[in-house]
């Protein structure tokens, strides 16, 4: 049981960081005017976003599986209180609504806003911030238990 604990652990620590990773590689990518000044820059990019937002997909995915294996797992050897659900009950609609925004720009595409503000709060770069966000909670459950 312990090698399987293991695995999920390794699979989700691994597919967490090329989620973050990802993110954060295609947000340096966006902010860097050298980039831009390339002369096919704009296919370039559209290879490079398609192509890494499977794996970062793929990656969420995972993650959001292996992490419901680890907290069944967690909440059978911890005894919990009231704050713990509450963090826990944060983490899993944030985790649930991204799984949904994925569901959704898959379907209809990936939208264009109008603001950058929006862009980063509703679209494709926002997952970054929501994740880090989710690494946060994820500390905090391990310090309350």
């Amino acid at each position: 049981m312990d090698i399987l604990i293991f695995i999920v652990n390794l699979f989700h620590s691994i597919s967490a960081s090329i989620w973050l990773g990802g993110c954060v590689f295609m947000i340096g990518i966006t902010l860097n005017d050298d980039f831009k000044i390339l002369d096919n820059s704009n296919k370039v990019f559209i290879i490079i976003s398609s192509t890494l937002r499977e794996i970062v997909n793929g990656s969420m995915i995972l993650i959001f599986l292996t992490g419901i294996i680890m907290t069944i797992q967690k909440l059978s050897l911890v005894q919990t209180d009231i704050n713990y659900a509450i963090i826990l009950g944060v983490k899993i609609l944030i985790s649930i609504g991204i799984l949904f925004r994925i569901w959704q720009f898959r379907n209809t595409g990936y939208p264009k806003y109008g603001s950058r503000l929006k862009e980063w709060v509703l679209g494709y770069n926002s997952f970054s911030i929501w994740g880090v966000l989710i690494f946060l909670l994820a500390d905090l459950l391990n310090n309350i238990a």
